[in-house]
């Protein structure tokens, strides 16, 4: 019950960030699910790998390009299955989608949806911000400093 609570809020988030820019739900949730994220999770990994750069730090390099590159092999793969559709198609075949996966998976729909597009989203960009601290020295020197405490 409190997962279809949870994504029901969650949809009405959504149809409301649609709302100013004259979209319905359908289509906001189609240009943040299908194509923000993952272009969000690319970000995330391009930045990580800069950081890693700048710093010098090869350990770090080598992993962020390597998910990286995966990051834009998914994505352009998304981009490619999806733009050949229109937005109510990409919709709705998202949609049967994530419910093949539901009953494959012997869970609801909607706690799917929220496996997907918040806790996995999440923790890539967690990860991420994680990596960017390790790469700056911050989060070794945070751990240090709660030690202390």
């Amino acid at each position: 019950m409190i997962v279809k609570f949870i994504f029901a809020v969650l949809c009405g988030i959504l149809y409301v960030i649609g709302l100013p820019f004259g979209l319905n739900y359908e289509q906001t949730s189609v240009y943040i699910c299908i194509y923000l994220w993952p272009l969000l999770c690319v970000a995330c990994a391009l930045f990580t790998t800069y950081k890693a750069i700048r710093k010098k730090k090869t350990t770090f390099i080598v992993v962020n390009s390597i998910i990286s590159v995966l990051y834009i092999l998914i994505t352009v793969g998304i981009f490619a299955h999806y733009s050949r559709l229109s937005v109510h198609e990409q919709f709705n075949d998202c949609m049967w989608k994530l419910y093949g996966l539901s009953d494959h998976l012997g869970i609801s729909y909607e706690a799917v949806n929220l496996l997907i597009y918040v806790v996995l989203f999440s923790v890539i960009v967690i990860f991420h911000l994680l990596e960017v601290l390790a790469i700056d020295g911050k989060l070794k020197k945070s751990i240090k400093t709660k030690k202390n405490i």
